[in-house]
């Protein structure tokens, strides 16, 4: 049932940036000439009147070539000028794979600088592998991530709670059937139901302010909005917050803190309920024949987008009805013998009712969840 509103030190690497930049500004020592400067790498040019260095042998060309096996190794002296990526070494275009007798070094030659969004990503032997976009494994966490979200949430926990409430009173209804009422795992379960029950009704003491809060919100409805349908929604309103209160009696009754019968409360409490219902089953009603009569009339100027929005709005008030028309019966079992069916449902099918309206809000919050987050 779903009765009232929905509702300083500074960083680890700062000491390490600053000795590097320390260390950066430091003058380096001067190299001999035509050699390569120890720090950073730099030709130091050879003095006027100096002969020009020959050309080295083939061994000395490639000696800044990484060793055999290493193709993404740095430079050993001086690193990577700035704004520049570190070579990538790889095969020649159109040169065939040395063979084992070859070696690399007549092979390789820089292919550009190594991007991100190119790297090959490879699988470590021994570590788990990283779930893939659309995988089952992404699927699950997402819905594991929604399930803690919506239980994080006081209405969320109400109906993950209720559905499980019903569905328990459902198993052990139905396993009641075959052997005896008060032994084994039915008993068990009927017990599970009827404390998740009562935590559902100490959880409602704290509903009123929520319920006054939005009848006021609500007031006499909005003035575009069809006078029928306002009218049933100040009158549901009106009963959902009058249920509470009759409902905390019945309860501080029960657990003897006020000196009265329980039972009077309790149905007055059921009475109210099912009158909410039924205001509400009139309500979707009302509003579902307005809908599809639009849609009759708007056939051919309406854009595809509106028909979408008003047949999706003609689906959530069917569920709506079946949700409240399957809490209205259980309402009913509930009232004193002598009205209709009261008292004549086995625990089964309250549970199955129950389990169905539970189902129908879940789904229908979650929807809600998914549109608005679009």
């Amino acid at each position: 049932m779903m009765l009232g509103a929905q509702r300083g030190r500074p960083a680890p690497g700062a000491s390490l940036e600053r000795r590097g930049a320390s260390q950066s500004t430091a003058p380096c020592p001067q190299p001999a000439s035509g050699s390569a400067h120890p720090h950073c790498g730099a030709a130091r040019p050879a003095p006027a009147g100096e002969p020009p260095r020959k050309e080295g042998t083939e061994r000395e060309k490639t000696a800044d070539r990484p060793p055999r096996g290493l193709y993404n190794q740095l430079p050993a002296a001086g690193g990577i000028p700035a704004g520049r990526n570190p070579p990538c070494w790889g095969l020649r275009e159109g040169t065939k794979p040395p063979s084992l007798h070859e070696g690399l070094d007549g092979a390789l030659q820089p292919l550009g600088p190594v991007t991100m969004a190119t790297a090959p990503l490879r699988h470590v032997p021994g570590l788990p592998r990283a779930a893939q976009p659309g995988s089952v494994a992404m699927a699950a966490a997402g819905g594991l991530c929604g399930l803690v979200a919506a239980l994080e949430s006081y209405r969320g926990r109400d109906r993950a709670v209720r559905a499980l409430c019903y569905g328990c009173q459902l198993a052990g209804g139905a396993l009641g059937g075959r052997q005896s009422p008060a032994a084994g795992l039915s008993r068990s379960l009927l017990a599970v139901s009827a404390q998740l029950s009562h935590c559902r009704t100490v959880l409602r003491l704290f509903d009123d302010l929520a319920m006054l809060s939005y009848s006021h919100g609500y007031g006499l409805g909005p003035k575009d909005e069809d006078a029928v349908v306002r009218g049933l929604s100040v009158l549901c309103n009106v009963a959902d917050q009058l249920y509470y209160p009759c409902e905390h009696v019945a309860w501080a009754a029960d657990a003897g803190i006020v000196p009265t019968s329980s039972s009077k409360w309790w149905e007055a409490s059921t009475r109210l309920w099912g009158l909410s219902l039924l205001l509400g089953i009139l309500r979707s009603l009302r509003i579902l024949c307005r809908l599809r009569k639009k849609l009759r009339q708007q056939k051919c100027t309406s854009s595809s987008q509106d028909r979408k929005k008003m047949k999706a709005q003609v689906k959530s008030e069917v569920l709506s009805i079946v949700s409240n028309m399957a809490d209205l019966a259980n309402a009913i079992h509930w009232l004193p013998p002598g009205f209709l069916w009261a008292g004549q449902f086995p625990p089964w099918l309250v549970g199955l009712l129950g389990t169905i309206s539970s189902l129908i809000g879940i789904y229908q919050a979650s929807r809600e969840s998914n549109s608005g987050a679009v």
